[in-house]
């Protein structure tokens, strides 16, 4: 397995125990953290895309949702 599989696997649990916890405790202050988590496994799975196919418009897409939630996340962070 090489590391883009391996985040693949990794970072998706990251998120669901980041997203578990808020719901369980009902505290949402780590959401930010998990906006993050998630704009890096988009940001995987969209070099993974890119990789298997050059004219992949769903690679293209992944990175530009990354982008959007990389601002969402700085504007989170900032304007809290």
């Amino acid at each position: 397995m090489n590391v883009g599989n391996i985040l693949r696997v990794i970072l998706p649990l990251g998120v669901l125990g980041l997203a578990g916890y808020g719901l369980i405790t009902n505290d949402y202050s780590l959401m930010p953290l998990m906006i993050g988590v998630l704009g890096v496994l988009m940001l995987t799975m969209g070099f993974v895309e890119l990789k298997k196919s050059r004219k992949s418009l769903v690679g293209y897409g992944l990175l530009t949702v990354t982008i959007y939630t990389f601002f969402v996340l700085i504007e989170k962070l900032f304007l809290i």
